[in-house]
């Protein structure tokens, strides 16, 4: 791995934090989330924004790379409940602190979760297999309402749980030992699983469109080979068809106003190098301007490259399109 940089809690707890790190990329030696350890915890950081750099993954326009088996394993629902009672999570626990909690874990030092637990079997049936479903959720929602979402998903698509394995980071990646590797993967992961599902979490405010690695996942997405899907916990479908019933344009509005240049990210770095990784994905080579920050309110619409909307522009106008259409497909589930 590279050198890890020691990055402070942002908002100063001396405890372990989970509201400033999603996703969180924490190298942790050992202990437990309470104040112990005199060593500082340490984050692997993306290269700065002035420095030379590849973006972590790209989407490769042939075949993709042949990946490790491993890479592959996806896990049941029933396994990603049983693994959260078995860390003690609790009802209001978000995403990034069951990611923690592998990371804690001594077992999970040289594998990941699937890995680790495959041959296992959760509620009698298998625990891990080939996933066929990649989900993309945000670490700073709760973990069990994602939890929530995918069992939506299942039922509405008359899909069974027992056959249904998810890609989820949390459980599929090497968090410990290839994580650099491991990420330079994630397109060729998207397009071996060919179905990406964002879990939006509130529906008219999805924290997951406003973080860059969330985004660049759903950037995996943009080829003909790959479905994406949405879903949502019960509570949020059950405002998303009121508001359907009340006003249908409302979702229009929310697909139109986003704009991948107010994403964040935990680190300023990761942000720019992941626009720029959108950026070379529609051939856009173009100075940087697209990479600053925008606030609510600015126009930020028709930059134009040689005569042509920019890459981030391209970005924005197919995710705008593929959500959609992913909305429209959801509505019509009951």
């Amino acid at each position: 791995l590279p050198a890890a940089v020691v990055m402070p809690c942002q908002c100063r707890r001396r405890r372990s934090c989970w509201c400033c790190c999603a996703p969180v990329w924490w190298l942790i030696d050992g202990g437990s989330d309470v104040e112990t350890s005199q060593q500082p915890r340490q984050m692997i950081e993306l290269p700065r924004a002035h420095e030379s750099a590849s973006p972590p993954a790209s989407l490769d326009p042939d075949e993709p790379r042949e990946l490790p088996e491993h890479m592959l394993f996806g896990v049941s629902l029933a396994f990603m409940r049983a693994f959260a009672q078995r860390a003690g999570c609790a009802p209001d626990w978000v995403s990034a602190r069951i990611h923690a909690h592998v990371l804690h874990g001594p077992a999970y030092a040289d594998a990941s979760v699937a890995e680790v637990f495959t041959g296992a079997t959760a509620n009698g049936h298998p625990a891990v297999g080939r996933a066929n479903v990649f989900v993309s959720h945000a670490h700073v929602c709760e973990y069990n309402r994602m939890l929530d979402a995918l069992e939506v998903y299942l039922r509405l698509n008359g899909m069974s749980e027992e056959s249904t394995f998810f890609w989820c980071d949390i459980f599929s990646f090497r968090q410990r030992t290839q994580l650099i590797t491991e990420l330079s993967q994630l397109g060729d992961v998207v397009l071996r699983v060919g179905h990406v599902l964002v879990v939006l979490d509130p529906w008219d405010d999805p924290v997951c469109l406003r973080r860059m690695w969330v985004l660049y996942e759903i950037l995996q997405s943009m080829d003909t080979r790959v479905r994406l899907t949405l879903t949502m916990p019960p509570a949020e479908r059950a405002r998303f068809l009121v508001a359907l019933e009340r006003d249908a344009e409302q979702v229009g509005t929310i697909v139109d106003k986003f704009d991948v240049r107010r994403a964040v990210s935990s680190f300023e770095s990761e942000r720019v190098v992941l626009l720029r990784a959108i950026k070379r994905f529609y051939r856009d080579d173009s100075a940087d301007p697209d990479t600053a920050r925008t606030v609510e309110g600015e126009d930020t619409s028709d930059t134009m490259v040689r005569g042509q909307l920019s890459g981030i522009d391209l970005f924005n106008s197919e995710l705008r399109d593929a959500l959609w259409q992913a909305f429209a497909s959801f509505s019509w589930q009951f």
